[in-house]
């Protein structure tokens, strides 16, 4: 083969490795698109689960198919390197510093580099799978409420709705009718008109836990049992076994965790949050109460 043939195919598989990578760029967009345009659906875990095992098969294939590539232009280097040493010794070419240094420059990097940088994008991907659809779906829904008075309720919520409408603060809503909810031992009645901030959840953790995953009634009810003290009050917190008795902070806290439950949030939400307010509640509990 001559110098000119190394050559071409040297250009032809840095077309191909160019093109790998236009690919895969291409399905991680959409893919990321897709979970954004359709986050209600793919904030269900199984849905992302299956578009991330998906997503990492072809991630797979891809990678594999780009070593080869960067192998051939490798051993296309090498090649072409030889033949131009070749030729200068048989006083052939005159410019051969020049054609080595394009073929040099056209030396693919190594495989390690390939696959860091190939697990990088992987892991970026497959972050913006799991964290895209809970910040969209959290947004779309506060979206809504801030438009005007709206319904909202779990997506797996085993509990009655809640009707919210907007407040002039952007992280409140304001309870449009009154709504009463049971659990094991207690019945609570919330009053039209009482404001609540969901779960109090800071903007920058939204991606792991947005304030609508916690559910509506939970923080609902527990807002308001904070706000009452836990004290029976116009029948408002009523015991179903004790009529007189008032709830403590831990039977609120407990009544929480019951409602997240019965509203369908998934285990590794609900106890968390159910510590966090077990730790750090007795601030609010105690200026309220």
């Amino acid at each position: 083969m001559s110098i000119q043939d190394y050559l071409e195919l040297g250009f032809d598989r840095f077309h191909g490795f160019q093109l790998l990578w236009s690919f895969f760029i291409t399905v991680a967009v959409g893919v990321v698109g897709y979970v954004g345009a359709t986050a209600t659906a793919s904030s269900i875990g199984t849905v992302r689960l299956l578009i991330g095992l998906g997503f990492l098969a072809f991630a797979g294939v891809n990678l594999w198919a780009l070593d080869s590539v960067r192998e051939q232009r490798e051993l296309l280097a090498d090649a072409a390197l030889a033949a131009i040493e070749r030729t200068e010794e048989g006083g052939e070419l005159q410019d051969a510093a020049s054609l080595k240094a394009i073929v040099s420059s056209g030396r693919p990097s190594s495989r390690w580099a390939l696959l860091g940088f190939h697990l990088v994008a992987d892991v970026l991907v497959l972050a913006m799978i799991w964290l895209v659809p809970n910040v969209l779906a959290s947004w779309k829904a506060i979206m809504k409420t801030r438009q005007g008075e709206t319904e909202i309720r779990g997506a797996r919520s085993n509990v009655e709705p809640v009707v919210l409408e907007s407040t002039s603060h952007f992280r409140r809503w304001r309870l449009s009718q009154p709504y009463t909810v049971s659990t094991e031992k207690w019945k609570v009645q919330v009053p039209e008109g009482f404001e609540f901030d969901m779960a109090s959840v800071p903007r920058m953790f939204w991606p792991l836990i947005a304030p609508f995953e916690l559910s509506i009634a939970a923080p609902l009810i527990h807002d308001f049992a904070y706000h009452q003290g836990g004290r029976v009050k116009d029948g408002k917190i009523t015991n179903l076994e004790e009529a007189d008795k008032t709830m403590s902070r831990f039977q609120a806290d407990l009544a929480f965790l019951e409602l997240m439950e019965a509203e369908g949030v998934s285990f590794l939400r609900r106890v968390p949050a159910f510590l966090a307010v077990a730790v750090f509640g007795g601030l609010a509990w105690d200026t309220q109460g």
